[in-house]
């Protein structure tokens, strides 16, 4: 069975830039941006000759924010940077049988939902990486 996608995009969900003046003169910058990405997809047989029909509804759906806050001075640069990923499938399948009685089962699967954290922090040119 061949899925065919009905319904997928990609919407900004956050697009933020923003410096903040620091008491000791310096400026911290904070740049934030985050996106959400869906697909809905589904498929269906019918058979007459059996009396049977099966469908299947695939919803998937990810989401991404990215984060960098620096500060940069003539002396020091520091940058710490985080990548938080998540992405979850939800797929409904359907079967039914219409041969003496109607009979017809439904079933619902989740996925789960999995997530990736990404930190890295850089201090005047040396990187420092920690993953969750």
């Amino acid at each position: 069975m061949i899925t065919s996608t009905t319904l997928h995009g990609t919407l900004l969900l956050q697009d933020h830039l923003q410096v903040v003046p620091l008491q000791n003169g310096l400026n911290a910058e904070l740049l934030l941006n985050g996106a959400l990405s869906y697909d809905l997809a589904g498929q269906i047989q019918v058979s007459l000759w059996n009396r049977n029909a099966h469908s299947l509804v695939e919803v998937g759906a990810a989401m991404v924010i990215q984060g960098v806050a620096r500060v940069d001075s003539s002396f020091i640069q520091t940058l710490i940077e985080f990548n938080v990923g998540t992405q979850a499938q939800l797929n409904f399948m359907s079967d039914l049988e219409f041969y003496d009685d109607v009979m017809m089962c439904l079933k619902m699967v989740s996925f789960g939902i999995s997530y990736l954290i990404l930190h890295l922090l850089e201090i005047n040119h040396s990187h420092h990486t920690i993953s969750v």
